[in-house]
């Protein structure tokens, strides 16, 4: 589907900083600093590279494998906030699922960070992994560097 490039710039300490670099119109009130650690990092510049389902909705095992498929890495946390803070008009085209790593909520279900919008507004959202996810999403793996 594409490919995005992306700077983590490494100065931020807390995830409230990078959602609100943002500028969403909505943010799940379940994203917050303690669920979602950053930690200060040199800048590191990477691509992510987008992907999507043709003739299914899949699991988020079918996403899994499809990521490991086309030898991608898996994102962290960051790349999902800084994918909405450098590239908030790709979640206008899109609902972008981060395949980082799923988080609990406090119903104690898994969940990863999506950019959802359109043309009037974005927003910061989780979705639960246990599910099929619509064949319109498109999901998020870091290319490998050689």
């Amino acid at each position: 589907i594409g490919v995005l490039p992306l700077i983590l710039h490494g100065k931020a300490t807390k995830a409230s900083e990078l959602v609100a670099q943002g500028k969403y119109n909505g943010v799940n009130s379940c994203i917050i600093d303690e669920r979602f650690p950053i930690q200060p990092r040199d800048p590191v510049a990477c691509e992510l590279e987008l992907f999507g389902f043709i003739n299914h909705d899949p699991s988020w095992e079918d996403v899994l494998a499809e990521r490991t498929r086309r030898n991608l890495d898996e994102p962290m946390t960051e790349h999902g906030f800084y994918t909405g803070i450098q590239h908030g008009e790709e979640q206008r085209k899109h609902l972008i699922v981060i395949t980082h790593k799923p988080v609990r909520v406090p119903d104690g279900f898994p969940c990863v960070l999506a950019l959802d919008g359109d043309a009037g507004s974005r927003g910061l959202d989780l979705f639960y992994t246990a599910r099929r996810w619509p064949r319109r999403y498109v999901f998020v793996g870091v290319r490998k560097v050689a």
